[in-house]
């Protein structure tokens, strides 16, 4: 059993180190605000123990992103951010490393490592292939690649830290309530619009298991102190965060907005990624079948990617951002549907071709798109034809410049390779929890 485990751990670092060389490799940096301004409070916080950027000559920051206060000069997006990428600032900015290096370091970290989390996860959910599967799709056909490990987002760090609350929540341990409390909760720290998915799955600890809602919520009790204690710190308010502080409301178009954030050409999630579409058929399988503990649990995480988009459909700046390629506020809700989307194939088998079309779409787009356009990724805000739209620039690449995405494909399917060649050998002791009978057999 040791060996077990020893080879097991091995495998995954292995895994993550071939994924932080091949997002190192592909490594494109885009200046971003957010992504700036996340640097420049991190340097503060490990140099000088606070996060006001009033130091720094070169704060890029536009007036919606930051607030003066007393003297100091705050960024909207919080402490979470920076307490949790401290450890790999505190070393880097002492060794005087560059923004490129600093920002880079993170994002690509952070993503590696959600990755290896939620195939961890998916093995002890479905058979090995198809986790496996699962997983590719999940590093390779969702912006994760693109956008999340390009830049020091708090999507890397937020969804890296979700799947840590994924693996609690389907732990079949004493501990997993408590890992899936500590997960969401310092999700919700870094980005507090991951409150909902903390919400709806301590509601399902309420309604099934009082005593494991006891351990979620002592797992989610450091973080969540630490959350209202920077507020008061920094705005005065214990609940009122930095996003207070933008002037933007919620009085968006919700239809519309639902629209452009889920099949709109812009920021459309399934048509950057259609895979993803099939997290929508495992909610419907496991709403059916929500009666079973495990069901309901992914029955939850349907419900809490409803519930994220519903929310922003109704944010006045539910685009998201300029100057990217594809989804970013989405990317909050990839890890539920790809476990749902799993969950689907594995009790559907006959769904399996359509997910190798839609698979090699996801796939085909995110490694067009990972190249940059002659216009920056965007080229029409809010563009209504497919040529002006980002996704429009990344095919359009495919046929104007091949080579660069070429090289990319062939660099993706050999990370692949080598994750089944890894994945094939961390098969977990106990079976996973959803098999077809023709493979349990």
């Amino acid at each position: 059993m040791k060996s077990l485990r020893r080879r097991s751990v091995l495998g995954f670092l292995a895994l993550f180190g071939v994924l932080v060389a091949f997002y190192a490799i592909t490594y494109s940096r885009r200046a971003i605000t957010d992504t700036d301004l996340n640097s420049l409070q991190t340097r503060s916080f490990v140099l000088h123990g606070d996060i006001d950027i009033a130091r720094y000559e070169e704060n890029p920051g536009r007036r919606a992103q930051v607030v003066e206060r007393d003297g100091h000069v705050y960024t909207i997006y919080g402490v979470g951010i920076s307490l949790i990428t401290a450890p790999l600032y505190v070393w880097l900015v002492r060794a005087g490393a560059s923004q490129d290096l600093l920002q880079g370091a993170v994002g690509i970290s952070f993503v590696a490592a959600s990755v290896v989390v939620l195939l961890f996860v998916l093995l002890r959910l479905v058979p090995q292939r198809l986790a496996i599967a699962a997983a590719i799709a999940f590093a390779f056909g969702t912006t994760m690649w693109p956008v999340a490990s390009m830049a020091f987002f708090q999507q890397g760090p937020a969804i890296f830290l979700e799947c840590i609350g994924i693996a609690g929540l389907f732990s079949r341990t004493k501990r997993g309530p408590l890992i899936a409390g500590a997960g969401f909760g310092a999700a919700a720290f870094v980005r507090p619009t991951l409150a909902i998915p903390f919400v709806v799955i301590a509601l399902v600890y309420l309604a099934r298991d009082r005593r494991g809602l006891v351990s979620y919520a002592a797992g989610a009790f450091v973080p969540m102190a630490a959350f209202l204690v920077s507020n008061r710190w920094i705005w005065g308010t214990w609940l009122s965060g930095g996003y207070s502080h933008t002037g933007i409301g919620f009085n968006a178009d919700a239809p519309t907005s639902f629209v452009g954030l889920t099949v709109g050409w812009w920021r459309g999630l399934f048509v950057y990624s259609p895979v993803l579409a099939l997290g929508v058929v495992g909610w419907i399988l496991a709403l059916r079948k929500a009666s079973g503990d495990t069901e309901l649990r992914l029955a939850a995480l349907g419900f809490s990617c409803l519930a994220t988009l519903l929310f922003y459909s109704k944010w006045d700046d539910w685009g998201g951002g300029i100057n990217q390629f594809g989804y970013r506020l989405q990317l909050e809700i990839v890890p539920f549907l790809v476990v749902l989307g799993a969950y689907a194939l594995a009790k559907l088998p006959r769904l399996r071709p359509l997910a190798i079309g839609l698979g090699a779409v996801s796939i085909l787009t995110m490694t067009w798109g990972a190249v940059e356009s002659r216009d920056r990724w965007d080229a029409v805000l809010f563009a209504t034809t497919f040529a002006d739209t980002s996704i429009g620039r990344a095919w359009d690449n495919v046929l104007h410049h091949p080579l660069p995405g070429l090289t990319l494909l062939v660099g993706v399917a050999f990370v692949a390779t080598i994750m089944l060649a890894i994945g094939s050998r961390l098969a977990p002791a106990d079976p996973p929890l959803f098999t077809p009978a023709s493979e349990a057999a």
